[in-house]
């Protein structure tokens, strides 16, 4: 999967075993999907649909809620 690197302005590519996905709990039921994945030290974040979302074989990680 491609992310976009800030840090050095470019897009990088991920193999799905590194990558984890998550969901994001917004004011009330909105809810955003996420992939996050680690490249050399950094961490990358992407939005994704839910179809997509779904369809990523790869562990999901838990978000806390905000206080």
């Amino acid at each position: 999967m491609e992310f976009y690197d800030f840090k050095h302005r470019k897009k990088v590519t991920i193999a799905d075993g590194q990558l984890e996905k998550t969901v994001i709990q917004q004011s009330g039921t909105r809810k955003v999907y996420g992939v996050t994945a680690t490249k050399d030290g950094l961490k990358l974040f992407r939005i994704v649909s839910k179809s997509v979302w779904d369809a990523l074989k790869v562990p999901e990680v838990k978000t806390k809620p905000k206080a």
